[in-house]
């Protein structure tokens, strides 16, 4: 299997974990965040992993430390998602637009006719 069959089939992965999350969640009950955040986890974890197909870019820094390039750049993007996960699970803050009577209570008043 070559690397950009891999590469096909950790896209079609991130394609899938995101529509079963969105069908799981509920589409205007999800937390906000969690579609991005999942993404996040998903598609760079898939870098991580697509990285020890692919060849050496920068060999001496790639020796020394142990891991390619890639990976270096994917761990802190797969970190972010993971707390952006925990933040959107433990605030549950919806999705969606807030209700309209959200903004007449900050004192907006949508009526402009009263000004004669």
């Amino acid at each position: 299997m070559g690397k950009k069959s891999i590469e096909t089939l950790v896209g079609l992965f991130v394609l899938l974990v995101l529509y079963l999350v969105d069908k799981v969640a509920g589409k205007e009950k999800r937390p906000r965040g969690l579609m991005v955040s999942t993404f996040f986890v998903v598609y760079f974890g898939g870098r991580f992993f697509i990285e020890f197909f692919k060849e050496l870019q920068v060999e001496s820094i790639e020796k020394a430390v142990g891991f390619t390039m890639g990976q270096i750049l994917s761990v802190p993007c797969f970190a972010l998602g993971l707390v952006g996960l925990a933040i959107s699970l433990k605030k549950r803050v919806p999705v969606g637009w807030y209700p309209e009577d959200l903004d007449d209570e900050e004192g907006e008043d949508d009526d402009d006719d009263d000004e004669d």
